[in-house]
């Protein structure tokens, strides 16, 4: 379903969403000028009559803050699940496999 620039506009409008005198005006008059814009007006001005009031408040702040973050997240980077207990963990384990490497190396030149 496509939602076109008049189902957002009539919404606006009948949430109470449209703060300026001047927006509020300009929608007016696309009304009057545009039948299409007003039918479709028309109709969510009927649904919003018949549709019962929320018992739930929106928390409108708090789901835009969430939005907000998640858009301004940093990238990851492909290796961000290699954290720092991991990297000491690997370095580790390199250290101690080339410690064995060069101990077997040095043994098995003492008895050829």
């Amino acid at each position: 379903m496509k939602i076109s620039r008049e189902d957002i506009e009539s919404a606006r409008s009948l949430s109470g969403e449209m703060k300026s005198e001047q927006e509020q005006s300009m929608f007016q008059v696309k009304l009057i000028l545009d039948d299409e814009a007003n039918e479709i007006h028309q109709d969510y001005k009927l649904l919003w009559k018949c549709y019962p009031k929320s018992a739930l408040s929106l928390r409108k702040d708090k789901f835009a803050k969430r939005l907000r973050t998640q858009i301004e997240a940093k990238p990851q980077h492909k290796v961000a699940w290699l954290n720092t207990r991991v990297k000491m963990l690997l370095g580790a384990a390199a250290i101690v496999l080339l410690g064995l490497f060069f101990i077997y190396n040095f043994i098995c030149k003492r008895i050829l």
